[in-house]
């Protein structure tokens, strides 16, 4: 299948989503580290957006605000200490509202906007790349909130994460969901297909699978409700009134698909997991280098 730049509608380059042996759905062709970072300039790239304009952006910090008690509860469940590293973290309001909890927290983002309006929420630390971060600093747990699918060298960034993590450390991953119930209702204009910002595509069994050949192993995953209704909104054209109409039969269409598959038809989801505290062996998901 192939998908353009959704926030670009005069950029013509087209880009094909490829599937691997091993299921993983890849972009191709991507952009370079030095060239992407202009796609995630667009004033409707939302983690990126220091003010709420459109009503698409209301309802993206709306639903921020509404999950951080989920989120750090469901943190602090599975933590062992209180020291969070959380990597794309955009202008870190997961970040802020974990501080506010009494622990320690560190933020890293590309972009140095974002970065800018952490610090004046009185982020601990800020770092714009991985490499920034002290080689001595560990972190009781690492938090990657829809970050994954943005990383061109995921095998780089585990050995980030190797180096970081604390033992007994936990691993916070949370991605888009590419077999999510809503998909096959907008096809090539489902949103989290986000050329070309998203450069991978996960089910569940991928992240699993990714996590077991690092040396880790999953103990807990569940779907993100609000991103169901946060991506048909962002999934729909001209919000006109057949459209919001047919958003709305998506989204019930989508509900019945969940109650029934679960997680494997959620949105998204997230999936926490422990290090093996073993020597890991290598075994790289083919594209995922």
């Amino acid at each position: 299948m192939d998908v353009h730049n959704r926030l670009d509608p005069t950029d013509g380059t087209s880009y094909k989503l490829v599937q691997c042996e091993c299921g993983l759905v890849y972009l191709d062709p991507r952009p370079t580290i030095a060239d992407i970072g202009a796609f995630y300039q667009h004033s409707g790239y939302d983690p990126h957006t220091a003010q709420s304009q459109s009503l698409i952006q209301r309802l993206y910090r709306f639903a921020q605000f509404f999950t951080m008690t989920w989120k750090f509860r469901l943190v602090q469940k599975n933590a062992t200490g209180q020291t969070l590293l959380d990597i794309g973290g955009g202008q870190g309001e997961f970040v802020s509202f974990v501080k506010r909890q009494g622990w320690k927290v560190a933020l890293q983002d590309s972009s140095t906007e974002a970065l800018e309006l952490a610090r004046h929420s009185g982020v601990d630390a800020t770092y714009q790349n991985l490499v920034d971060i002290p080689p001595a600093a560990r972190f009781d747990v690492i938090t990657m909130w829809h970050s994954l699918e943005h990383i061109h060298d995921i095998s780089e960034l585990f050995i980030f994460i190797d180096n970081h993590l604390a033992p007994g450390g936990t691993l916070v991953i949370a991605v888009p969901n590419r077999m999510a119930a809503e998909e096959p209702f907008y096809k090539e204009k489902w949103a989290p297909w986000d050329a070309p910002r998203h450069l991978y595509h996960f089910r569940l069994e991928d992240v699993n699978r990714l996590l077991f050949s690092k040396g880790f192993t999953p103990v807990h995953s569940q779907g993100m409700f609000l991103d169901t209704i946060y991506n048909i909104l962002l999934s729909t054209p001209a919000k006109s009134l057949l459209n919001i109409l047919f958003a709305g039969i998506v989204f019930l269409t989508s509900l019945l698909k969940i109650g029934f598959r679960g997680i494997n038809s959620a949105s998204s989801f997230v999936v926490i997991s422990k290090s093996r505290n073993e020597r890991k062996i290598g075994l790289n998901p083919p594209n995922v280098t």
